[in-house]
């Protein structure tokens, strides 16, 4: 007994199982110059760091937000990247750290960036790094820290 092999049949069904399972998060583009990165951890960040190395923008913002639990202090430190400034907000939660908090720990561990804001609602900071690219057409948004907060910023993505 034989099954005829139908390599159409085979390739539709590769493409919806890779379409399927496809970890979304992962340096996935949601909107022109917009990324997100489910980037949470120091092994997950020092990833993304290196793949923001190959951009050629000139500025870099990370809208962040995590859970307190993590070595957020290391975190900041790999980030001390003079292209990257940072918009911190909140993470519905209760293991999440606050914006503020967050803020301030990153004030503490990269004193050279320009521009850091913290904005308690995900939506509003999300507009908000999305207004201040558009006015800097060499810049892009990303964001990450916590995979609740990519979970957030998908709902209401524009």
């Amino acid at each position: 007994w034989q099954i005829p092999f139908n390599s159409e049949l085979a390739i539709k069904s590769i493409e919806e199982f890779s379409l399927l399972t496809r970890f979304l998060g992962r340096f996935e583009q949601i909107h022109p110059r917009v990324y997100v990165d489910a980037a949470h951890n120091v092994a997950g960040v020092k990833l993304l760091h290196e793949a923001l190395n190959s951009f050629k923008a000139e500025k870099i913002y990370l809208l962040m937000g995590m859970m307190a639990d993590k070595d957020i202090t290391e975190v900041c430190h790999i980030l001390d990247d003079p292209r990257y400034d940072f918009i911190t907000t909140n993470v519905e939660n209760p293991r999440a750290i606050k914006a503020d908090d967050l803020a301030k720990i990153l004030f503490s561990q990269n004193p050279n960036q320009a521009i850091k804001v913290y904005l308690n609602n995900p939506q509003l900071a999300y507009e908000y790094g999305l207004s201040v690219i558009q006015n800097r057409p060499n810049s892009i948004l990303v964001i990450l820290g916590s995979i609740y907060l990519l979970g957030e910023i998908l709902k209401f993505r524009k």
